[in-house]
């Protein structure tokens, strides 16, 4: 009787061994295809990524990090409900997982649902260690935008700086409010800002840093970030738009009395993800 008792007890042991080892192999191809999916979604090669996710969701379906980041991913692809879906199962795997709570804010504002956008964002803002709060008081300074409230915009767009000192696209954000309600010597301030860090590479401070200078007189220092755009960016459409300034700013240097009222602002209304 004892043998026998020896003998299941054995048996117990190697399966639970057999089932750990199985787990663990599990996980580890669930990492190998997490860390692939998530680079090639980085380098927005998105069908690589919705391959890759799928396959670490196949393997560790409750891992929120890997549901939203397939949600992202879907969401770049074009395919909204998908993109919703996997998101909202990865808020409902981790109530606290507050890049999910962000996305889906984003999802809710591109879709018009401004009062869920912004319960959704400061139900991020909670969430004091997250470290990325400078992008969802931006988010939310787009609300007040779309509300008509440039006061509120600005001051959520100061809170998004405040956060982050570099965050190029508040300063950007702020210059168009700015721009629009014309004052031009604080735009100037703004989209000078906005040119630097990671902002570099992004035609449009640039071209509204032009603008701006047009407007307050400055046509030497115009033509030279024109120039400058017309160069770093003259395939794009913001070559275009600079050509066009500078044909502009020739009508201007040979009859001043025609700088009123001639540039109008379009402000940013898409959410930063």
């Amino acid at each position: 009787m004892e043998n026998k008792l020896i003998v299941l007890l054995l048996a117990f042991v190697a399966v639970a061994c057999s089932s750990g080892q199985d787990l663990a192999h599990k996980t580890k191809k669930a990492d190998i295809h997490y860390s692939y999916g998530t680079q090639a979604l980085i380098e927005k090669n998105y069908t690589a990524a919705i391959s890759h996710l799928m396959q670490a969701a196949e393997h560790d379906p409750k891992n929120p990090e890997i549901q939203n980041n397939l949600g992202m991913a879907y969401y770049f692809k074009g395919e909204k409900e998908m993109a919703l879906k996997h998101i909202r199962l990865a808020l409902k795997i981790n109530p606290a997982n507050t890049d999910a709570i962000v996305n889906l804010a984003s999802l809710a504002f591109e879709r018009g649902d401004m009062a869920g956008a912004e319960k959704y964002y400061l139900r991020a803002l909670k969430d004091l260690s997250y470290e990325k709060h400078a992008r969802t008081y931006y988010n939310l300074s787009l609300i007040e935008l779309r509300r008509n409230n440039n006061a509120k915009a600005l001051a959520l767009l100061e809170s998004s700086l405040k956060e982050e000192e570099n965050y190029c696209p508040a300063w950007f954000q702020k210059g168009m409010i700015n721009y629009q309600l014309r004052r031009f010597k604080d735009a100037e301030k703004n989209f000078h800002q906005a040119q630097l860090g990671v902002c570099v590479s992004d035609p449009a401070p640039l071209y509204w840093h032009a603008a701006t200078e047009i407007e307050l007189g400055n046509y030497l220092n115009a033509r030279m970030k024109l120039d400058d755009l017309m160069t770093r960016f003259g395939a794009t459409n913001y070559g275009t738009m600079a050509q066009q300034k500078i044909s502009e700013l020739n009508l201007l240097e040979k009859n001043p009395a025609n700088s009123n009222g001639r540039s109008s602002s379009q402000l940013n209304m898409t959410p930063s993800f």
